[in-house]
């Protein structure tokens, strides 16, 4: 008997994940002034995990992690960062839905935002966003070799199970 029989047990997926990607073509010309906003954030930051969550997923070093209200501060440097992130929501709420509202008509709210700067082996572990219908990561500067952390896990990576 298998296992199906055994227990009256049949799978139906009804939620498909969708995964999108975009290229923001003019963020070569913010980039520097980006970072150097992150890096002044960082170094006012209190601790190296400003947000307090999830400290069992996160290493005891290589990881900075804001607050969840980065992009809700007025940051002048990081508005058309803030720009480029709710256009990308609303174009993909739009295809995730068939079209069936043009991007334009969409609001799109952001909110919680935060950063992380990984550094030295630095990376977030499996974890979710409870109450979350959209998460995005937006890199801001990748190193050119990927150092890996205690566990296999690349230095800033993102793992999806």
């Amino acid at each position: 008997m298998s296992d199906v029989d055994r227990y009256d047990l049949q799978g139906v997926q009804a939620w498909p994940t969708m995964f999108f990607t975009r290229r923001w073509r003019e963020f070569d010309a913010d980039r520097p002034d980006i970072i150097a906003v992150l890096r002044e954030l960082q170094s006012r930051q209190p601790r190296a995990v400003d947000s307090d969550v999830a400290i069992g997923a996160k290493p005891a070093s290589g990881l900075y992690e804001s607050d969840f209200d980065l992009l809700a501060k007025p940051h002048e440097k990081l508005t058309n960062l803030r720009r480029f992130i709710e256009s990308s929501l609303a174009l993909a709420a739009s295809v995730a839905n068939g079209r069936a509202v043009p991007p334009d008509d969409l609001v799109v709210s952001i909110v919680e935002s935060w950063y992380h700067i990984s550094n030295d082996g630095g990376f977030h572990d499996a974890h979710h966003h409870h109450a979350c219908s959209w998460c995005g990561i937006f890199y801001v500067q990748i190193a050119a070799s990927g150092r890996t952390a205690a566990g296999g896990a690349p230095n800033g990576g993102s793992r999806f199970y």
